[in-house]
């Protein structure tokens, strides 16, 4: 950012484009001569490519009511688990982080057996979609990670900060392990069957696991915000001049107007944490990038949550303004 500081001295938000493995850096994360994260001085938003903004001047209405999906019932985990074998753990932070923004949505929470592939594909431009779930950037076919591999570095784990990610997990030969980030794809489209998000069933079969390319065609025009509360949803294949082939190609494709996607192995505590202040924020009427602004400023001053592990891996992407007027409630929080 150096070099820039120059032509900056009256700015406060930076769109960001970038381009190649930039996509998958978090800006905010820099930290200036001083030790300040840009986190600190800037607002940050991102888009794929200059031509988004022509995208985000053509506005949909929403067609059907906000809804959240949270908490799938995976199906038990393999008895017996062999080298190579995927399982999903329960995330019980993610069902309380249901029970958490419930409040802002006039339809309840869909959970359980309930949160399945089916129910993702039938929903219909709804104003906001919530997503809290196990998702991932798989490895390339044939590709064990190596024993222990958690992709970004983790600050040690703390009674008060566990370390539960909300990511897809492989027996090998040396124990459980979470996916490491992948090699780079050669083909950008087949990147989008590489990502993936883990609904109700997924210990059971394909059935149960929705990939970057089959959300690519579901029907979102319309949907103010998608909020992908998962591992590795801004991961993906990033050619060259194309923006990042997975689930945030996918969200543009299926018509959302903006995300909030992530970049690594999320902590399934401190997500809830930085969820709930992030709806806060957008009920008082805060730009959907200001308010997750403000909820990462918020974890940062907390000395638990202050590593950018835990609040640097959500990013925002495409339209930065804040909600249609009344799409989200003001409410009081419970002291």
């Amino acid at each position: 950012m150096t070099p820039l500081r120059g032509q900056l001295t009256e700015v406060s938000h930076l769109i960001l484009a970038p381009d190649g493995k930039l996509s998958l850096v978090p800006f905010e994360a820099l930290i200036d001569a001083q030790g300040h994260y840009e986190l600190e001085r800037y607002l940050v938003s991102y888009l794929s490519s200059g031509h988004d903004l022509l995208r985000l001047a053509a506005h949909r209405a929403s067609r059907s009511p906000a809804v959240i999906v949270a908490g799938p019932d995976y199906g038990p985990l393999p008895s017996h688990p062999t080298p190579g074998t995927v399982a999903f753990r329960p995330l019980p932070a993610a069902r309380a982080e249901a029970a958490d923004l419930g409040r802002y949505f006039a339809t309840p929470p869909v959970t359980d057996k309930q949160a399945t592939k089916k129910a993702l594909a039938a929903l219909v431009g709804p104003t906001i979609l919530h997503v809290a779930t196990h998702g991932f950037y798989a490895p390339d076919p044939g590709i064990t990670p190596p024993p222990g591999s958690r992709g970004p570095s983790a600050p040690p784990s703390t009674a008060s900060a566990p370390r539960a990610p909300r990511g897809i997990y492989v027996e090998s030969d040396g124990g459980t392990s979470s996916l490491s980030t992948p090699p780079p794809s050669t083909d950008p489209v087949e990147a989008l069957d590489r990502s993936g998000l883990a609904m109700a069933g997924a210990n059971q079969g394909p059935d149960g696991i929705v990939t970057a390319r089959e959300i690519a065609g579901f029907d979102w025009w319309g949907t103010q915000l998608v909020v992908l509360s998962a591992c590795q949803t801004g991961v993906g294949a990033v050619p060259s001049g194309d923006g990042v082939y997975g689930m945030r190609r996918a969200l543009v494709l299926a018509g959302a107007e903006s995300q909030v996607v992530s970049l690594w192995n999320v902590n399934d505590s401190s997500a809830r944490v930085l969820m709930r202040d992030y709806y806060d924020e957008l009920a008082r009427g805060t730009g959907r990038a200001e308010a997750l602004r403000s909820a990462k400023l918020h974890m940062l001053h907390q000395p638990r949550y202050a590593h950018p592990y835990y609040w640097a891996a959500f990013i925002p992407a495409g339209n930065w303004r804040p909600l249609d007027k009344n799409t989200i409630r003001p409410q009081r929080r419970a002291p």
